[in-house]
């Protein structure tokens, strides 16, 4: 497992998934709820430093009703950029 301020990537169904949750400031509830995640990375490409943005899929982008917390998950699939990320190139990027 490997936390990432209020971010894990932790096994998940089989896989490996970035989750976080997020939760009601108060006693109210939300409809329709909606999320999209977008991930960003600084990339050097021939001694250049590039920022690069990649839209992440998520299990559920939206809920009905949100009335507690929701635990927001990426599955790291082939396709996800965070594909084949170690815990070297998370070190490596902070900083």
């Amino acid at each position: 497992m490997l936390i990432l301020g209020n971010t894990i990537i932790a096994p998940y169904k089989d896989i490996t998934a970035l989750m976080l949750r997020i939760a009601l400031f108060k006693n109210i509830t939300l409809t329709d709820a909606e999320v999209n995640l977008t991930f960003g990375l600084i990339i050097e490409e021939n001694g250049t430093k590039k920022n690069n943005f990649f839209s992440l899929q998520l299990e559920l982008n939206t809920v009905n009703s949100l009335t507690i917390s929701w635990t927001i998950v990426h599955p790291i699939t082939e396709e996800s950029p965070l594909f084949g990320f170690t815990k070297e190139d998370v070190d490596n990027t902070q900083g």
